[in-house]
């Protein structure tokens, strides 16, 4: 079975990959609505579609202010309650999945001799689709 390298594995909002990333998640939800009644003899049902869906994600990396999409290109999405923009998450070269994005954290930390870095969280809004082919 093929393996594929992690360092491949990206976000890019808007037409930039987000710079300088060391770890990305994807993560993709379903809800499970219960239709449990009384004459269930008290077994669990379910529908037979999922509820609602949602992906959501998270990525953290080192700031780089010669990256186009770096901390603080994401904190003014935060301070400026920028309209949400398109993001794209998955394997350069391979699958990848795309949705409006709102992000919903930007966090920054240092330490003493230490790069500073950037850790950013997100949720998808609307519909979540699937392609190949994520450029770098």
């Amino acid at each position: 079975m093929a393996k594929i390298n992690g360092t491949l594995f990206r976000l890019k909002i808007g037409s930039y990959l987000v710079g300088s990333t060391t770890d990305c998640e994807f993560s993709l939800e379903q809800d499970d609505p219960k239709t449990t009644n009384q004459d269930g003899n008290g077994w669990e049902e379910s529908l037979d579609q999922g509820g609602i869906r949602r992906a959501s994600g998270t990525a953290n990396g080192m700031v780089d202010p010669d990256n186009n999409m770096n901390a603080e290109e994401l904190l003014d999405y935060i301070i400026g309650n920028t309209a949400m923009p398109t993001a794209q998450y998955g394997v350069v070269g391979g699958t990848y999945y795309s949705s409006k994005i709102k992000i919903t954290s930007v966090k920054l930390s240092g330490g003493t001799e230490t790069p500073v870095g950037v850790s950013i969280s997100w949720v998808s809004s609307g519909a979540v689709t699937k392609a190949t082919g994520l450029s770098s």
